[in-house]
């Protein structure tokens, strides 16, 4: 269609048919200089079973994997204060001529919705914490540069396929839960697996407090590179579980959280590889892990106070000892830090620079072998909300 007839067609269309459709989004460019697995994991190389030390890589990147997206949402009104609801919002990588982009790869939706009585949602939807909490997570960063932020402490946070999602209206001045349930996900070493997580806070004035309980079935049993099938066998689940509170004060800003993950391996502990697999103790191999049960307990604080258009910040991040089977492994904790600063240019452009570092004891090598191993990134970067 020609160009002038195409914009005189929008503009007659009537404003009731367009004004519940919304387009939104955040774009964010970053140059960052990454010592991490996740960023120089193509540069990997296979020796006497392990995997070679990764260096450092330095580029420039969209920050697809957490901040950069774009959406498109809107809603009908039913009568009786129902209205129809729908969303189809995609992660966006603008850096490297969009390759691997795909559509609908973030919360993507259609459902009913109510003042009375909440919202029930139905396609491709975010757990509790992914969606609601996070409050130790303010930072700006990429998937491969998660130690700039709190990639470690939110590994299990995420978005569920064939999901069905309820949410509660605001009961008793500052209540709200969620339901969550992920229909015949594909499992790690299983057919099939089911995904339930159930997620409550409460605000009250300038206090958050928030809990999530996650829980991935069939996740204990793994193909190793043999062929051989590992782990516990039947459908033990993987569980998770956070507590975070918030408090936001005029300028000041502090939040805290505490969880404790278990599972044979699966993506509940930071440990060896750049999908956050299993971990891997100095003299075994992985495959000799894979079938052990798996407790983590981590914490983390984050504080920031703002100074005009600056807002500094800092955020520490504590990880005991794991547990396998109900045995302590020695040295298999970590420690982090992250301290940086955003710098608010207009109400929607925000300019920021961050460093951060993680240092994993001697028995959590990233498969390099060395026993004393760390990850850093320093990045600055420029993100415009629309």
């Amino acid at each position: 269609m020609n160009r002038k007839w195409l914009a005189l067609a929008i503009a007659v269309l009537p404003a009731a048919a367009m004004a519940e459709v919304e387009i939104y989004g955040k774009m964010t460019g970053e140059i960052a200089r990454n010592k991490t697995a996740t960023a120089t994991y193509p540069d990997y190389q296979i020796g006497e079973g392990k995997l070679a030390p990764f260096g450092a890589t330095t580029r420039i990147d969209s920050a697809s994997g957490v901040n950069s997206h774009i959406g498109f949402r809107g809603s009908e009104a039913l009568g009786n204060g129902l209205k129809a609801i729908w969303q189809v919002e995609q992660g966006i990588d603008f850096t490297d001529g969009g390759s691997g982009n795909t559509f609908a790869t973030r919360d993507s939706f259609v459902g009913l919705a109510s003042d009375d009585w909440g919202s029930v949602k139905l396609g491709r939807i975010s757990t509790f914490q992914n969606s609601n909490m996070e409050y130790v997570d303010p930072w700006t960063y990429n998937v491969d540069t998660h130690v700039n932020g709190s990639g470690i402490f939110t590994r299990t946070d995420g978005r569920v396929d064939s999901a069905i999602r309820y949410d509660s209206p605001t009961l008793l001045g500052g209540l709200n839960f969620a339901l969550l349930y992920g229909f015949n996900e594909p499992g790690d070493g299983q057919p099939k697996q089911n995904t339930f997580n159930f997620g409550v806070s409460y605000n009250w004035g300038p206090f958050t407090a928030a809990y999530s309980y996650l829980n991935y079935q069939n996740n204990n049993t793994f193909t190793n590179a043999a062929g051989d099938s590992v782990g516990g066998g039947g459908d033990s689940p993987a569980l998770g579980q956070r507590f975070e509170a918030m408090y936001s004060e005029g300028p000041l800003y502090l939040a805290a959280g505490y969880q404790e993950t278990h599972g044979y391996g699966s993506n509940l502990w930071p440990g060896a590889n750049p999908s956050f697999d299993n971990l891997t103790v100095v003299g075994q191999t992985p495959n000799g892990l894979l079938g052990k049960n798996f407790k983590t307990k981590e914490a983390e604080l984050t504080a920031s106070y703002s100074l005009g258009n600056f807002t500094p910040r800092i955020t520490y991040a504590y990880g005991w000892d794991v547990k396998a089977n109900d045995t302590k492994l020695a040295n298999t904790g970590y420690s982090q830090w992250v301290v940086g600063t955003d710098y608010q240019i207009s109400k929607r452009t925000m300019s920021y620079v961050s460093y951060g570092r993680v240092k994993y004891d001697q028995n959590v090598p990233l498969l390099s072998g060395s026993g004393d191993d760390n990850e850093y990134t320093f990045g600055v970067g420029l993100s415009h909300s629309f």
